[in-house]
């Protein structure tokens, strides 16, 4: 069920390869590409059906939503140069938890952070801030959140014991264990 839900979002991003603008229809199936993004991982945990096929789907889900808005933010020139710079460079940080993985644990991997999150939650809403003329803004705060979560996802990965613990959050780092030594 959880891949089916993924897959229809796939099929709904490549839908809006062929939009030009941003209008309603477009923001109507871009909304269902975020809604479907949220349920599939919890029907996927709750049914226990998770499985390296569905992570994938799942990112290439979201990579093929985000290439869509980009494609039309891009060819209409709203993307200023300062974005651009600053989020690569954020990006290229995040990556480089990748590589900190590698040469920790041997595998490239980069752990889904809270400010990963955050900046998932305002690069989603960059089209309805586009809509509503507050785009500006939404890069900034796509910026600043992509600035942290790259220091948070290099540090994360850096502390972690091992990649299947790595906690969300810098915070998780420094929870205490329970003692189950009693």
């Amino acid at each position: 069920m959880a891949n089916l839900i993924t897959i229809s979002r796939i099929v709904c991003a490549v839908i809006l390869f062929f939009f030009q603008d941003v209008n309603g229809a477009f923001l109507a199936i871009y909304a269902y590409c975020g809604i479907s993004d949220l349920i599939d991982g919890p029907i996927a945990r709750k049914t226990n059906k998770t499985s390296n096929l569905g992570a994938l789907l799942d990112t290439v889900g979201d990579v093929a939503t985000y290439v869509a808005l980009a494609k039309i933010l891009l060819s209409k020139h709203l993307v200023p140069a300062w974005a651009v710079i600053w989020y690569v460079s954020a990006a290229a940080g995040i990556l480089s938890a990748g590589l900190v993985a590698l040469a920790r644990f041997h595998r490239f991997f980069v752990v889904h952070s809270l400010f990963g999150k955050v900046m998932g939650l305002f690069a989603f809403l960059m089209p309805f801030a586009l809509y509503v003329n507050l785009l500006i803004p939404c890069f900034a705060a796509i910026c600043a959140s992509a600035t942290v979560s790259a220091v948070e996802t290099v540090f994360i990965t850096a502390k972690a014991e091992d990649p299947e613990h790595a906690a969300i959050s810098i915070i998780g780092l420094y929870r205490k264990k329970p003692d189950v030594s009693a």
